[in-house]
């Protein structure tokens, strides 16, 4: 009696969990609404008379669940009176790399289906996101987002490559103006894109005090990339950018096919770039037939980084090269200087590289020179060609400011020794130099001066010597 009693109840359950299972299945089919289309998916879509499937209620998609939608498709597109449709997924359907796959098989069997896609994907994967772009890319005007009303679209953290190929996929998609990644562990703010400015021209690429980050920025050069080549001003300036950001932007500009031939200034100001970063920079400016303003300062670029820049930039057009200002410099140290210095010559290798210019105005402030950075630089200015010279707050003495101001070309036009620990000894030099080149001033502010020789200094000078 008990073994039957227990073959009876173990009988009973797998009778009821059957039935559960069959009665959840039948549900979550009932879960796919059937309705007119909206009119907002109609205005995105721009058709008429089309027919929404929402799997708002239908929980994690499965293959399984789209190979039922499938052989519905076919029964409904076959009549000849069919409507278009439209397939409507949101965030809690949780699309992985397998149903996009089967989406994207889908698009291409049925040319009158279009899918409309929630605003939401943080909790994609990588392998997800990429997927995802292959398909947006693939059928630019039959996949859409829901973005009502300026909401943006939000990602999750993923690799800078995923999200260079996703912002090259976004190009064609007009809905899709803000994009606002999930805040990772060690981030201080989430890091944001604002697309929409980018769409108003083909020749600019600006983003002013955005927190961008590596994995904005790798997503704003893919999303520019299809018009790269039109580029004239790219200016990054206090957008967190690091190394692996730098690396897609130098690649943007320097790219095989359509390198940005046209662009004429690169502003990248308070990054957080070093070495590396600058490297890939350096080696895309022979592509970049037509910069002249290249500004780097306040970033993290030591001696390796300016030993790279001053090896590519006699081959470039660069006019004004800005590594150092008031508000901050980079750490290239006494190294760094003398390897730019070495390039202050650069009329032979520009000749030799079809360029018709030669460097201008170099700005070093608070990029410690030192003693041997001013020796190297009054070895070489004689040779140069610079009208503008800034080696403020460089840790220079009288013996390091002299040197310079006896080899200055005959070019030049501004020297800034401000900042520096100069004594009157240096500011009579200054005088005779000014004496010397009548269209010259110079900066000897925040010196050590004295009273006697600033007022002697003002009333020769007046207003071509600043102390």
């Amino acid at each position: 009696i008990v073994v039957w009693t227990a073959i009876a109840i173990l009988g009973g359950f797998s009778l009821l969990l059957c039935c559960y299972l069959g009665h959840r299945c039948r549900r979550r089919l009932q879960r796919v609404h059937v309705l007119p289309q909206s009119a907002l998916d109609s205005r995105i879509f721009k058709t008429k008379a089309s027919v929404k499937w929402d799997f708002a209620r239908a929980g994690v998609v499965s293959e399984g669940d789209l190979e039922a939608a499938k052989k519905a498709l076919e029964a409904a597109l076959s009549q000849a009176s069919g409507h278009a449709r439209c397939l409507t997924f949101w965030a809690s359907n949780c699309l992985r790399v397998p149903v996009l796959a089967e989406l994207d098989r889908m698009l291409l069997r049925f040319p009158s289906l279009t899918l409309s896609l929630d605003a939401d994907w943080k909790r994609a994967d990588d392998a997800t996101l990429a997927q995802l772009a292959k398909v947006l890319m693939k059928h630019r005007d039959r996949c859409k987002f829901r973005t009502v009303g300026g909401q943006a679209l939000q990602l999750p953290v993923a690799t800078v490559t995923t999200l260079n190929s996703l912002g090259e996929s976004f190009s064609g998609h007009h809905e899709v103006d803000k994009v606002v990644f999930e805040k990772g562990p060690k981030d201080a703010d989430a890091c944001r894109v604002a697309l929409g400015a980018l769409r108003l021209t083909s020749q600019e690429m600006i983003f002013n005090r955005q927190n961008l980050g590596d994995m904005g920025c790798s997503l704003a050069c893919g999303f520019v990339r299809p018009w790269g080549s039109r580029l004239q001003i790219a200016r990054l300036v206090e957008c967190g950018v690091g190394d692996l950001g730098i690396s897609f932007l130098a690649r943007l500009l320097a790219h095989a096919r359509q390198p940005a031939v046209n662009l004429k200034e690169l502003n990248l100001s308070a990054n957080k770039f070093g070495d590396r970063g600058m490297a890939e920079l350096a080696d895309a400016l022979p592509m970049l037939d037509s910069l002249e303003k290249l500004l780097l300062e306040r970033n993290k670029i030591g001696p390796m980084g300016a030993q790279a820049l001053a090896s590519r930039l006699s081959r470039s057009n660069v006019r004004e090269l800005v590594l150092g200002t008031h508000l901050g410099g980079n750490p290239i140290g006494p190294a760094g200087v003398q390897a730019l210095a070495r390039g202050l010559n650069d009329a032979l290798p520009r000749a030799a590289a079809n360029r018709e210019t030669r460097l201008e105005a170099l700005a070093l402030e608070d990029c410690q020179v030192g003693e041997e950075g001013a020796k190297a630089l009054a070895e070489h200015l004689s040779q140069s060609a610079l009208m503008a010279l800034s080696v403020a707050r460089g840790q220079l003495t009288d013996e390091d400011a002299t040197a310079i101001l006896l080899a200055l070309p005959k070019s030049i036009a501004f020297l800034d020794l401000s900042g520096n620990q100069l004594s009157d000894l240096t500011a009579s030099i200054a005088g005779e130099t000014l004496y010397k080149r009548s269209g010259m001033s110079i900066s000897l502010a925040a010196n050590f001066l004295s009273p006697t020789i600033k007022m002697l200094l003002a009333e020769e000078h007046g207003t071509r010597l600043r102390l």
